[in-house]
């Protein structure tokens, strides 16, 4: 089968998941996530919004908030991706395909060599390696020329 084929099966059992379960897994794996050690540690978080049926992350960017966490989201313009420093709700307004991004205003993230980092992004197929079959590409040029050696990362799918 080909990779194509595979991300599509998988995400039309991902899309048939009702709401009400999607809503159950994603607390469940916010919970999980924080208490892994690499969230405990992180100064700052660079997460994404999540779009149609992929992991709800608003609940983690609320703990991040709570621990006292910088919390970066990406805004996309044309074909570039920045990540943004939002502090509340109010930071984020609606941009690329209907996902909340936050405002430019907001500052961007830059990396410093102390920094401990952790980049939450989403996936769905992942191939032996543990690489992300997607259609987000881009997402990974940005964070990974920014991000300090201190980062870590993980996918939600």
């Amino acid at each position: 089968m080909e990779k194509k084929e595979i991300r599509k099966k998988v995400l039309d059992i991902r899309n048939r998941i009702p709401a009400e379960i999607r809503r159950q897994k994603s607390m469940e794996i916010t919970d999980r996530v924080c208490k892994m050690s690499c969230f405990l540690r992180a100064s700052s978080i660079l997460i994404y919004r999540n779009f149609r049926s992929e992991v709800e992350t608003g609940m983690l960017i609320e703990a991040g908030w709570e621990m006292g966490k910088e919390v970066f989201c990406p805004r996309v313009e044309g074909k570039e991706m920045e990540f943004y420093r939002v502090k509340i709700w109010e930071d984020f307004e609606s941009g690329a395909y209907g996902i909340r991004e936050p405002k430019a205003e907001c500052p961007v993230f830059e990396s410093q060599s102390d920094d401990k980092v952790l980049i939450v992004l989403p996936g769905a197929v992942f191939d032996k390696k543990r690489h992300r079959i997607g259609y987000r590409r881009r997402i990974l040029r940005p964070v990974s020329g920014t991000a300090s050696p201190n980062a870590n990362s993980c996918c939600l799918f």
